[in-house]
């Protein structure tokens, strides 16, 4: 599939549990709870274009962050 970038994330346990907790609690500001879902989303396998769709931002953002 031609431009289907995907970026290999691999979180330790620990990092897992972490990301998860920030997304869940909602006591982080809405920046630092979207970069959760996007490392999240990276991590459990998705594509750039997928993430940036799911998570409501540009590819580009995916591909900085």
């Amino acid at each position: 599939m031609k431009n289907a970038h995907k970026h290999i994330v691999k979180l330790s346990n620990q990092e897992y549990k972490q990301l998860q907790h920030i997304t869940r609690s909602g006591k982080h500001n809405a920046r630092v709870i979207k970069r959760a879902h996007i490392l999240l989303k990276a991590h459990t396998g998705y594509i750039d274009k997928d993430i940036a769709e799911h998570a409501g931002v540009s590819k580009q953002t995916v591909e900085r962050i």
